[in-house]
C-alpha cells in the first residue's frame, strides 16, 4: 500500500520533548517498530493493561511549552488507527486519573500521556514477546505473522554480540586491505596511524617504485644502442678485413692494428703499382714486336 506523511502536533517543555524522543527511540530499537506503529501499539496496550499507578514524572519536567510536529510516514490504515487511538486516550478514565494526580496542563497533556504509555509499554511483557527479524543490512523489524519466512532468523533480544563480531570482522578486513599493499612492498604501517597517513605512505611508495622502474628502463635503453653501435663497428671491421684479405692474396698483408681508412689507402696504392707494372709489360712487348719486324 502507498504510504504518505502526516504530522502529529504535540506540545510540551524541552525536557518533556527530549524524554519523549528518548523513550520512543528505545521502543523502536527494542521492538523494531516504526514511529507510527510504536505509538499505535503503545496506546492499544494501554487500553488493555493500563493501571492508575503507572509511572509519571510530569511535575519534574515543567517549563516553557513549545510545539513538536511529529512526522508519521505510514499507510492510510495506520493513520486511521493513530487518530482513533489518540481520540480514545483523551477519553480514557485511567489516563485522566494519572494526569490529574501529576497536575499535567492542557497543552502538554497529550505529550505526557504518550510518555506514560511508552514507558508502560517498554516495561510490559507484550513488548518482550514481540517477534523481531534482523535483515541482512542489520535493521531489526517486528513481524506479527511469520508465514513463509523460514529463512529469516527470529530474536527477541538485541543481537549485541553479533553486531560486535561483525564490527570486528569489518575492522580486520579494512586493516588487511589498507596494510596488505604496503606489506607487499616490504613496508608496514604502524597500527596507531590513521588511514590518511597510511594512504599517504602508500602513495609515496608507489611513486618511488615508479621512479625506480623508469630508471631501470632508461638504463636498459641507453645500454642497448651502445651495444648495437659496438656490434655495427665490429661488423664493419670484419667486412673491411675480408676486403683487405683479397688484397692480401696479392702478396700483401694489412696489419691488424691499422684502421680501415689506412687499409683502403694501402689497397689503392697497391692497385696503382700493379697497373703501372702491367703497363710497362705491355710497352715492352710492343717494343719487342717492333724490333722483330
Amino acid at each position: 500500500m502507498a504510504s504518505f506523511q502526516q504530522k502529529l502536533m504535540l506540545k510540551g517543555s524541552d525536557e518533556s520533548i527530549d524524554y519523549f524522543t528518548k523513550v520512543l527511540k528505545d521502543v523502536k530499537d527494542k521492538a523494531g517498530f516504526s514511529t507510527a506503529a510504536a505509538i499505535v501499539e503503545a496506546l492499544e496496550n494501554w487500553e488493555t493493561t493500563g493501571i492508575p499507578s503507572a509511572k509519571c514524572e510530569a511535575l519534574e519536567r515543567q517549563g516553557k511549552v513549545r510545539s513538536l510536529p511529529l512526522a508519521l510516514l505510514c499507510s492510510a490504515d495506520v493513520h486511521v488507527r493513530v487518530n482513533s487511538s489518540m481520540e480514545r486516550i483523551k477519553r480514557d478514565n485511567t489516563m485522566c486519573l494519572v494526569m490529574i494526580r501529576n497536575k499535567a496542563g492542557k497543552e502538554e497533556w497529550l505529550l505526557e500521556a504518550l510518555i506514560v504509555t511508552m514507558e508502560f509499554f517498554l516495561n510490559s511483557s507484550t513488548l518482550e514477546n514481540t517477534n523481531v527479524i534482523t535483515r541482512s543490512d542489520g535493521l531489526r523489524c517486528a513481524v506479527k505473522e511469520l508465514r513463509g519466512m523460514s529463512e529469516v532468523t527470529i530474536s527477541s533480544e538485541k543481537p549485541k554480540a553479533e553486531n560486535k563480531e561483525c564490527e570486528i570482522k569489518k575492522e580486520q578486513n579494512i586493516s588487511q586491505i589498507s596494510r596488505g599493499q604496503s606489506c607487499g612492498r616490504e613496508q608496514s604501517c604502524p597500527p596507531t596511524t590513521s588511514w590518511r597517513s597510511r594512504l599517504v605512505q602508500d602513495q609515496e611508495i608507489e611513486k618511488t617504485m615508479i621512479k625506480a622502474e623508469k630508471k631501470v628502463v632508461t638504463g636498459c635503453t641507453e645500454e642497448k644502442p651502445k651495444a648495437e653501435n659496438k656490434e655495427c663497428e665490429n661488423k664493419k671491421e670484419q667486412n673491411i678485413s675480408q676486403i683487405s684479405g683479397q688484397s692480401c692474396g696479392r702478396e700483401e698483408k694489412c696489419p691488424p692494428t691499422t684502421s680501415w681508412r689506412s687499409r683502403l689507402v694501402q689497397d689503392q696504392e697497391i692497385e696503382k703499382t700493379m697497373i703501372k707494372a702491367e703497363k710497362k709489360v705491355v710497352i715492352e712487348k710492343k717494343e719487342r714486336r717492333r724490333g722483330s719486324k
